[in-house]
């Protein structure tokens, strides 16, 4: 039966997955020494990852490319990074120099650090240490939401700002006492971005019209990321446009 091997510190997570159980436990306690803050969670195949991964996501995973029964780690990080919720999880796969090569176009797609296995501790520090680094660029978390329930309300604070993934949402405003639709949003699009340009209060409230899940994305670390990434600044502003002129549309109908 596979076993994890857990070095428990707090409520961040490191993976690290490798058939060599003496490799998991000397790596997997130099892990814990070096990253105090974070919980090294140490498994010796892809099935027990797999599963952990439906109940814990870890900021970082460390794995073999290659498994005794000749298969490669390169499919399971493929639908790791399909998933919108787990993008921002650092990917470090180690191996011999002559494996990585013959993979490097595969690993480049997917963005994961390579780490030789005759590599160095000081080494192996400096490639983790630049994991958690891209990792720790943005938090998000995946809220689940049941027809009915708000995500926000109006004038509440502005702490953080939403992509919807899936569902419908209402956004409305209390007007004369009478609440007024100025969105229905049913396609993935951002939320409560006003709070990213002025940290003001929320000018709407929003409320789930059919069991919808969202991505949290937490504010602080957003700035600096926005910069790095221009796919967000794209959302950012067709959102911001969008809203604007479906808002005036149904102002204009009262």
């Amino acid at each position: 039966m596979s076993q994890i091997l857990e070095v428990e510190n707090n409520n961040k997570l490191i993976f690290f997955i490798d058939e060599d159980v003496p490799l998991l436990k000397k790596i997997g306690q130099l892990l814990a020494d070096t990253y105090p803050d974070y919980q090294i969670m140490a498994m010796p195949d892809l099935k027990t990852a797999e599963k952990t991964l439906l109940e814990k996501k870890p900021q970082v995973i460390i794995t073999s490319l290659n498994f005794n029964d000749g298969s490669t780690i390169i499919p399971f990080l493929q639908s790791l990074k399909e998933s919108e919720s787990t993008k921002m999880i650092s990917l470090i796969v180690s191996g011999t120099r002559r494996e990585l090569e013959q993979k490097q176009s595969a690993l480049s797609e997917l963005e994961a650090d390579l780490l030789p296995k005759a590599i160095t501790i000081p080494n192996l520090k400096s490639v983790v240490d630049s994991a958690l680094e891209k990792a720790n660029s943005l938090s998000a978390d995946t809220i689940i939401l049941q027809t009915g329930e708000h995500l926000f309300l109006e004038g509440d604070q502005s702490d953080a700002i939403y992509i919807l993934k899936s569902g419908e949402l209402q956004v409305y405003k209390k007007i004369d006492g009478q609440q007024v639709e100025l969105a229905l949003i049913n396609q993935q699009q951002m939320l409560g971005e006003m709070a990213l340009i002025d940290h003001s209060l929320r000018s709407a409230s929003i409320i789930a019209t059919a069991t919808s899940q969202v991505l949290k994305l937490h504010l602080g670390d957003i700035e600096k990321y926005i910069e790095e990434q221009p796919f967000w600044m794209r959302m950012l502003v067709h959102t911001l446009s969008t809203r604007v002129r479906e808002s005036n549309q149904k102002l204009l109908k009262r």
